[in-house]
């Protein structure tokens, strides 16, 4: 008997492992990132026009602030994981 993973199943996975991928992306760079750099170094690019983009990398952080994972520095423009993350 085989098992088929939904189109939700399957949205919820990829939106955990992008929620993942940038927790993992400030974890290697304490000081903080951009959101350009970090859909830079996730390879999320447009196809068509070969630009870097990080509006799904935008999305991913809004998402993860409002969990008290990860803050902005208006300053600095950069994400740095929150205070006590690991």
């Amino acid at each position: 008997m085989s098992t088929t993973t939904s189109p939700q199943q399957k949205a919820e996975q990829g939106w955990k492992l992008l929620k993942e991928a940038v927790l993992d992306l400030l974890r290697q760079d304490p000081d903080g990132r951009t959101c350009s750099e970090m859909g830079h170094a996730l390879g999320l690019q447009d196809s068509r026009r070969k630009k870097y983009h990080g509006y799904v990398v935008w999305t991913v952080l809004g998402h993860l602030m409002s969990e008290g994972l990860v803050v902005y520095d208006q300053e600095t423009k950069l994400y740095r994981l929150s205070r006590g993350q690991p």
